[in-house]
Order: C-alpha cells, then sequence, then structure tokens
C-alpha cells in the first residue's frame, strides 16, 4: 500500500480534459495512491468530484486559488482481509 504523490498538470485544459487526466490517473494508480490535479477550468471539478466518488476514491479540494485550483484525488483504498 505505497503513497505515491503524483501531480496531474491540466492547466489551460477545458472539459473534458481534466477529467478524462483524473480517469486515467485513476485507472493507472495503485490502491492508496494520491494524486493532485491541478486545474483552471472550474466547471471540471463537480464532474472529476462525481467520478472519483463513484469509483471508490476519496477526493478532496485543497485549494481555490485566484487562477486555478487543486484537487486532492486518492485511489480506492485496498479492503482488509
Amino acid at each position: 500500500m505505497g503513497e505515491s504523490e503524483r501531480v496531474i498538470a491540466a492547466r489551460g485544459l477545458r472539459c473534458p480534459m481534466p477529467l478524462l487526466y483524473a480517469k486515467r490517473a485513476l485507472a493507472e494508480a495503485a490502491p492508496g495512491d494520491v494524486f493532485e490535479l491541478i486545474g483552471t477550468d472550474v466547471a471540471s471539478i463537480a464532474d472529476i468530484e462525481r467520478f472519483v466518488r463513484r469509483s471508490g476514491g476519496d477526493f478532496a479540494m485543497v485549494k481555490q486559488l485566484d487562477d486555478y485550483y487543486r484537487i486532492r484525488i486518492a485511489a480506492e483504498q485496498p479492503q482488509p482481509k
């Protein structure tokens, strides 16, 4: 259960690209992996949150700055045996 911190650059990209970047990162992530998506398209935040939660991941808005936002996303945690 390694926690690798990754940054996904989505600045300047419009929906659906930030969502597609988040989907790809979750598909490639190991359980418990954490990454941060940095983007500028505020409209994509709700789509990313919905997708991450439906996928069993953890979504947390980290910071909204003047011209961009940072979202922390964690892949689904492994189930205890």
